[in-house]
């Protein structure tokens, strides 16, 4: 459905656009909303943003500033996909959210048979149904959904923003949130974050083995507009 609903754009294209932009070292990425749009076209320009390197087990901390406000249309994500056709080297959403959702969500796709354990290590979110992360196809996933308002679209950025840190390893896949004035003092930093330090996460998935299922990942992130 993505591609019928939104044209990712080169970064010249963007640029021009006005949907891709750096301000005082902060990456901007936006999409289309002036057009007109005709009910049978191909709908609004927007951005995606993947990274060149693909990794197989990672810590990623997403500093955002900013995010869509929780409204009818809306689908912001930041997450990491596998090569592939997908699922076949899994999907790990760090965060997600669609239309006037009010927390975020935190969800992994696979091929099935990932039978993972969700929160066995404690969390703050709240856990899906599944436990076979290949379930429906892989569409359905294993998800949690974070107890915090402030986690997501528009009660995220009244709370000023925050940090995101994914930590996926062979044993387990974990996800902080951080609102800004309490991030972990060595991810401020920037030398060697130890998640051991950090907490509850609030999301955690266990006893899948992760290596068969989630590999050659590309970090991604994303606005549409349905």
């Amino acid at each position: 459905m993505a591609d019928k609903l939104s044209s990712d754009l080169s970064q010249s294209a963007a640029e021009s656009a006005g949907l891709y932009k750096t301000i005082n070292g902060q990456v901007f990425i936006g999409v289309d909303n002036t057009t007109t749009l005709n009910p049978s076209g191909t709908g609004r320009n927007s951005v995606k943003i993947m990274s060149n390197d693909r990794y197989t087990h990672a810590l990623v901390i997403a500093d955002i500033a900013h995010m869509p406000a929780s409204e009818c249309g809306s689908w912001p994500a930041f997450w990491m996909l596998g090569s592939g056709t997908w699922p076949a080297n899994g999907e790990i959403d760090i965060i997600e959210g669609i239309n006037n959702q009010s927390n975020a969500q935190t969800s992994i796709h696979s091929l099935e048979g990932c039978n993972a354990t969700v929160g066995e290590y404690g969390q703050y979110g709240r856990s899906g149904a599944n436990k076979d992360c290949g379930y429906g196809g892989g569409y359905d996933g294993c998800t949690v959904f974070s107890s915090s308002a402030s986690s997501y679209g528009t009660g995220f950025d009244k709370a000023g923003g925050g940090v995101y840190a994914l930590h996926w390893t062979g044993a387990e896949i974990k996800v902080w949130f951080f609102l800004h004035g309490k991030v972990p003092s060595d991810v401020l930093d920037q030398g060697e974050p130890n998640p051991n330090g950090w907490g509850i996460p609030q999301a955690s998935f266990a006893g899948c083995e992760f290596d068969s299922y989630f590999k050659d990942m590309s970090i991604v992130s994303l606005f549409l507009v349905l």
